[in-house]
């Protein structure tokens, strides 16, 4: 209420609403030491409490443990003049504590917080249990973490890397007991892993771990080869190799069985494979089982043909097969094994080019052996005959096989292949008569000029659908040329031909010819030619004698 004079002025009395000096609701307390985990018993800790825009007033913590007596030591509440308190304290009881944050006797928001005090923490008490050195991959594993006594705030966490350094999925999952964690994962790749596991942060004793990831054995992935795997000779080691990269790891187990027992020799080569052989002492068929974690390989039990002693020496072959040959038509010859024992006849047939004959092999079941073979190509042939893998007597031994076209009559004939040569850059040219062979052309004719260089000089062929063909080349090169002349890829007789190039001129090959040459009239011009076109490289010399002198001029066509 105002008064003046004794009178209340108008309006009065006022209305005052007085507000607190401070408000609770605008505290906020957050921080570690407010956590519902993350407390341990005797680890300090610390929360901060900020007033900004809260007002004055008096901050007050109280801290109420599970049993009776003190909760906390070492509080203490720091002013840090920024309006914000920091709070610290160290737990000295485990279980769950209340913590009490007042401002000027008002709870802040969300006090009082619950805080689980957890047993002090101790490492040494985490054990991994269940993680194999070595583990395969793509397939599942699983290891524990044992927590029992461990104390601290119970948090697991695994980490893996892989060969590649990439992470690897893994699954953490409380076990048949709080304190027990299971860790799932698939390791993808063959290699060292490296395996973190952390309690609470903290690395536990061993970690990281090195876990060797293998691939699985699998024995379809085992390879054997070797003669020794499909026969031999009596008296003589049978050789064969096993091959098991790619395969895993496993333990290999090798047997051979048979008419009498055979002795084994098997060596590690270090990269993955084995050398192994067996000497088998009596002829028959054996048994080899071969064996990778405890499973046949692909192949397996193999059957190998033990032959008795042979003489490679002994076998003797004959027939006019071995003499000459003709380009698509069967060749013969026979191989006489009758005195050389049982073993296997190879024989292979194979050209200057590498190509192979078809060879057939015909058994007479008297020791002998018929041969046939067409050759494809004609040329030289080189034929090899073995006997239980040994080459026979006089063998390898050459053949020459004749084209299926005789070319012995076509002819070749013309400047352009004559020994005494031809000029540089002249065009020169030569007839091919194919008429002993063909009467009607067509494109057999194939030719191929090698300059000295290497290079190819260009040719060009005519046909006259007669059995002639019209060639013609320009040479640019000195230097000896080797023209080739083929008719359906068969050399000619004298083919390649032998041409000398040199720089010079023919004056035989001038030509002058018009109506001056013959005949004229005085005081007329008097004109004629003269071609040089194919002569080669010259001077030309103009002189014209009579009763007279007679004026003269010379014009160059440009053409020669």
């Amino acid at each position: 209420m105002v008064l003046f004079a004794d009178q209340e002025i108008p309006i009065s009395p006022f209305c005052i609403k007085v507000e607190p000096s401070h408000d609770a609701g605008k505290v906020k307390a957050e921080g570690p030491g407010l956590s519902r985990t993350g407390v341990e018993v005797g680890k300090p800790t610390h929360f901060t409490v900020n007033t900004k825009g809260a007002g004055k007033a008096t901050l007050d913590v109280q801290f109420t443990g599970a049993t009776k007596g003190e909760a906390v030591r070492d509080f203490e509440i720091i002013d840090n003049h920024d309006y914000s308190y920091t709070v610290k304290y160290t737990a000295v009881q485990q279980g769950n504590m209340m913590v009490t944050v007042t401002y000027g006797g008002d709870q802040v928001p969300k006090s009082p917080f619950t805080v689980n005090v957890a047993p002090p923490l101790d490492l040494n008490k985490v054990k991994v249990q269940g993680l194999n050195n070595k583990v395969d991959v793509g397939k599942d594993q699983e290891f524990n973490v044992n927590t029992r006594g461990a104390g601290g705030q119970g948090k697991v966490d695994v980490k893996i890397t892989s060969p590649s350094r990439r992470p690897i999925p893994c699954k953490v999952e409380t076990g048949p007991t709080s304190d027990v964690y299971s860790v799932k994962y698939m390791p993808p790749e063959e290699g060292p892993y490296k395996v973190d596991v952390s309690y609470d942060g903290h690395p536990v004793p061993g970690s990281p771990f090195t876990v060797e990831g293998v691939m699985p054995p699998d024995p379809t992935k085992v390879r054997a080869y070797g003669p020794g795997l499909k026969g031999g000779v009596v008296g003589k080691a049978a050789p064969f190799a096993i091959d098991t990269k790619g395969a895993g790891t496993g333990g290999l187990g090798l047997t051979v069985e048979g008419p009498c027992e055979a002795k084994i020799e098997c060596q590690d080569n270090g990269d993955g494979s084995c050398s192994v052989s067996y000497l088998p002492t009596e002829p028959g068929e054996y048994t080899v089982n071969i064996l990778f974690a405890e499973a046949h390989i692909p192949g397996s039990p193999f059957k190998a043909d033990i032959k008795p002693v042979f003489d490679p020496s002994k076998v003797t072959a004959s027939g006019p097969g071995l003499e000459r040959g003709k380009v698509d038509e069967a060749g013969t010859f026979t191989v006489d094994c009758s005195k050389a024992g049982e073993a296997e006849l190879t024989i292979e047939i194979i050209s200057e080019t590498g190509v192979k004959a078809e060879v057939h092999i015909q058994n007479n079941s008297d020791g002998t052996y018929t041969i046939t073979y067409i050759p494809p190509f004609h040329g030289m042939y080189t034929i090899t005959i073995k006997y239980g893998g040994h080459a026979v007597p006089k063998f390898p031994a050459r053949v020459r096989v004749d084209p299926a076209i005789d070319t012995a009559g076509v002819k070749v004939f013309g400047p352009g292949v004559e020994p005494r040569g031809v000029l540089r850059e002249v065009t020169t040219e030569f007839t091919v008569d194919c008429r002993s062979i063909n009467k009607t052309g067509g494109s057999h004719i194939k030719i191929r000029i090698v300059n000295p260089s290497g290079a190819i000089t260009d040719s060009y062929i005519k046909d006259n659908v007669d059995g002639t063909y019209h060639v013609e080349y320009t040479a640019y090169e000195d230097g000896m040329h080797m023209i080739e002349v083929l008719y359906d890829d068969v050399p000619i007789p004298k083919s390649p031909f032998r041409v000398g190039v040199t720089e010079g001129c023919d004056p035989s090959r001038v030509r002058a010819y018009g109506p001056g040459l013959e005949g004229g009239l005085v005081n007329k011009p008097n004109r004629f030619t003269v071609e040089t076109r194919g002569a080669g490289t010259g001077g030309l010399g103009l002189a014209i004698e009579g009763p007279s002198e007679a004026k003269m001029s010379c014009k160059d066509n440009k053409d020669g």
